[in-house]
């Protein structure tokens, strides 16, 4: 692999890629990266394109490079398709447990999509549960460096509730046209770059999402922040609480942060179409009312000359016109009238 990030423009990580895998397969977490290879009912397969020696030892899986999952066929493999496939259609990170096959002991596993969101890569880290340390306790660590490893194509960012420290990662920064070092890294930054509108609003979701319970769905906001030129940027926040104190207090919260300008453009201008259409097709309803109205077959009596209207009532002629027409009536005589009720007057 020549780069890392699949999408150009975005914050490439730090050193060549050479250098990037020979980190990754130093770590002691197991790695591996893989792709969609085919797509249809029941036949989506996943690609190896990197895999640490790390992962090689817990799952027992050997030259793993260019091979398939299904495969390969690693122990409870069908809850490896069901974990991977939840990912490519909802982009979701997924945690979740599985034999490993070397040890004969429980990997926890959390993998995620790696890249744009557009990507068909997804990765996973795995580490075995040892008795000294509690899962939750891996699972945050994997957890951390999980974003780490997919942030380049999002912002990160690392909360600390009772310092105030929040930790930026560059490509947050770049999002909104700055330099890291341009950031101090505190609460007080990011409360400076949210728009005034939105700023109470998005504090107290915030602080209820501290609140949930631990089990609860990731905090996820939209709003606005301030772009280093001056315009506003849309972005979607997401996150959850990492780390609690004994009694069950929020401690720490990461998570990711990604420009969705463009996508709330494209739904206000959709709105506004909709709206127009709306009022469009009301008025081409009000123009064929009036056109079936004064078409339609119209009873009138013979002698009286009264009309018959929609609820079958009879109403003098006049009265019927004003009330299906914008027509307004006056009364006159025409000759034969005049001369036949007025002959004096027509002498």
């Amino acid at each position: 692999m020549s780069e890392i990030t699949d999408k150009p423009g975005h914050v490439r990580w730090a050193g060549d890629a050479a250098g990037y895998w020979t980190l990754v397969d130093s770590i002691d977490e197991g790695f591996c990266l893989m792709e969609v290879v085919r797509a249809g009912a029941g036949d989506a397969d996943y690609r190896f394109v990197e895999a640490n020696g790390a992962f090689e030892q817990l799952t027992g899986l050997r030259e793993t490079r260019g091979r398939g999952l299904r495969g390969l066929s690693p122990p409870n493999v069908e809850r490896w398709f069901e974990a991977l496939g939840r990912i490519a259609s909802t982009g979701e990170p997924v945690r979740f447990k599985a034999p490993a096959g070397a040890t004969g002991g429980v990997l926890d596993v959390h993998a995620f999509r790696f890249g744009a969101r557009e990507s068909k890569r997804v990765a996973a880290l795995l580490r075995g549960v040892t008795p000294d340390r509690s899962a939750d306790e891996q699972l945050r660590e994997a957890e951390r460096l999980s974003y780490v490893l997919h942030g380049s194509s999002q912002g990160f960012w690392d909360w600390n509730f009772a310092s105030g420290r929040v930790e930026f990662s560059r490509t947050f920064a770049s999002m909104l046209g700055y330099e890291l070092a341009e950031l101090a890294p505190s609460i007080e930054t990011w409360k400076a770059l949210v728009h005034p509108d939105d700023l109470v609003a998005v504090t107290a979701r915030a602080q209820a999402s501290k609140r949930a319970d631990p089990a609860a769905v990731q905090y996820d906001d939209e709003y606005r922040v301030r772009h280093k030129d001056g315009r506003w940027v849309w972005v979607q926040v997401r996150g959850r609480v990492v780390e609690r104190d004994t009694s069950g207090g929020a401690v720490r919260a990461a998570g990711t942060c990604l420009d969705i300008t463009a996508r709330r453009q494209a739904d206000e201008a959709l709105r506004v179409a909709l709206a127009e259409n709306e009022k469009l097709v009301a008025e081409l309803r009000e123009a064929l009312q009036r056109v079936r109205t004064l078409s339609g077959l119209v009873p009138i009596c013979m002698f009286c000359k009264k009309i018959r209207d929609d609820q079958g009532y009879w109403e003098r002629i006049e009265k019927y016109i004003s009330t299906h027409t914008d027509a307004l009536v006056s009364h006159g005589l025409c000759p034969e009238c005049l001369a036949t009720h007025y002959p004096e007057a027509s002498e």
